[in-house]
């Protein structure tokens, strides 16, 4: 069997029904307003919540801006959970370019990654 780091993203949450699912998901998630990092931490969960707990906790923290590196800038709140209700377009797109440019996140970036592709 292959091992859990080369099987695609559909065969490890167990068909691409479940796939599509969960993609779909997502996409409402953004729709409705839900923070970047609380969707980020979301399409983790099926590939990477299998790892060991430390590991695991460190990757969701590193998403919700609580990461080993620091929690930020002193007194800046972490990401996740600082609102729970929905977001305006202009503050998730805020959030989505804070993650997106956080060097906690982009050391931790698949080293693999072609962003230019």
């Amino acid at each position: 069997a292959p091992s859990k780091s080369s099987r695609t993203y559909g065969e490890l949450l167990g068909g691409e029904n479940e796939h599509i699912r969960l993609k779909v998901q997502h996409v409402s998630s953004k729709l409705a307003g839900v923070d970047p990092s609380e969707i980020t931490m979301k399409a983790m969960e099926a590939k990477h919540s299998g790892k060991p707990a430390a590991c695991w906790a460190a990757m969701k923290g590193v998403a919700a801006g609580k990461g080993s590196l620091g929690a930020g800038k002193a007194g800046e709140k972490p990401r996740a959970g600082r609102q729970r209700h929905q977001l305006e377009p202009a503050d998730q797109a805020r959030r989505l370019v804070e993650l997106a440019t956080d060097p906690r996140v982009l050391a931790r970036t698949w080293m693999g990654w072609k962003p230019w592709m």
